[in-house]
């Protein structure tokens, strides 16, 4: 099977980064370290990852026909280049099997419970591998189809819980009352890394992207977006959980509209949330496997599409695998992850990178 020549449209760029920044952060209890002040962390790190993503483009544009894995066998050589591009396989599958296994967990606190995780986990895995053997514009394509749906949906829950909960907004007080520090520590390594610093995987496929003076505008109206519906979820969990509740909750947002009940018509909104999370969940652990294929197809010559269904399978059983609890699976999320996975991957190579290409280039000129 071919791949047909594709291009994505700044309006398509737009729905792939919002979906994929939205992921699994639109149910988790990101920032959490920062109390009730999250909202604030959240926010300032939307406008640190914007900075981020300027600088991936910047990297991108030292070689704009590149994609990261031809910029890192440029930058570092064939052997090196080999074993850093291996490294960023790893990282992909890891990031992929981490999402998928926050999914999982969801549906089975809130919807299949008595189903094994299992047939979970290789439905999902299927379903994405089908996806990704039809091409990358397919991954494309179902995020534009989707996007406005997601939107739309969200902006209904924020709405419902504004009139049918009881909430309060003095649960957001004292602001800043512990100081600065809490917030910081929330802000840097845990949110900078999930989800902003995730947008390492958009240099795989930046290459097929429209020119870039509108892809500018796409990609950080995108990530802003995506940051502002992420600080509106924060705010509306805090003023209806309170602290300590939102605090406990290892989905705060779906036991916020859990309660949700108006007219007698909406109701179990929790499957709305699951419905959300399952698309975003689709494209972000789509792209994670469509990187990590290009980089096995870079290393092996072999066509992504061939080792797609494998390594599919590979991932779901690493997402069970990954963690014997959903505690230990967050707790390592949240302390061993940033740090020495995130941190180098998403930041370390990438400035190494830079530095590599721009000494080349002034000493080519």
């Amino acid at each position: 099977m071919r791949e047909a020549k594709f291009q994505v449209s700044p309006v398509q760029l737009f729905a792939v980064i919002l979906l994929f920044e939205l992921g699994s952060a639109i149910v988790m209890n990101v920032g959490s370290s920062a109390r009730q002040d999250a909202w604030i962390s959240i926010a300032a790190a939307t406008v640190i990852g914007a900075g981020i993503f300027v600088f991936y483009r910047k990297l991108h544009d030292k070689q704009p026909s590149h994609d990261l894995f031809e910029l890192v066998r440029l930058s570092f050589g064939r052997w090196l280049g080999s074993f850093v591009i291996a490294m960023y396989v790893i990282y992909f599958l890891y990031d992929a099997a981490r999402v998928m296994r926050d999914f999982l967990e969801l549906l089975m606190s809130a919807v299949l419970e008595n189903t094994p995780v299992e047939v979970l986990a290789f439905s999902i895995s299927i379903i994405i591998a089908y996806m990704i053997w039809l091409g990358f514009g397919v991954i494309v394509r179902t995020a534009e189809f989707f996007f406005p749906v997601i939107i739309g949906i969200t902006l209904v829950l924020f709405l419902l819980i504004l009139i049918d909960r009881d909430y309060q907004f003095y649960y957001l007080k004292p602001v800043l009352g512990d100081g600065l520090m809490p917030s910081l520590s929330a802000i840097f390594p845990t949110l900078i890394t999930f989800p902003f610093g995730e947008l390492i995987i958009c240099l795989v496929f930046m290459k097929y992207l429209a020119p870039a003076f509108r892809r500018g505008k796409a990609s950080i109206f995108a990530i802003g977006v995506s940051g502002l519906i992420l600080t509106i979820a924060a705010v509306m969990e805090t003023i209806s959980l309170g602290v300590q509740m939102k605090e406990r909750a290892n989905f705060p947002f779906l036991v916020t509209v859990r309660d949700v009940s108006f007219g007698y018509f909406f109701e179990r909104m929790e499957m709305i949330v699951v419905f959300v999370m399952f698309i975003t969940i689709l494209v972000k652990v789509s792209l994670f496997l469509f990187g990590a294929l290009k980089g096995i197809e870079h290393l092996f010559r072999v066509s992504y599409r061939t080792a797609a269904f494998p390594v599919a399978c590979l991932t779901a059983i690493f997402s069970i695998k990954i963690a014997d609890t959903f505690a230990e699976h967050t707790l390592e999320g949240l302390t061993f992850t940033p740090f020495f996975i995130h941190i180098p991957m998403q930041f370390i190579i990438p400035l190494a990178m830079f530095v590599i290409l721009s000494v080349k280039r002034a000493g080519q000129r």
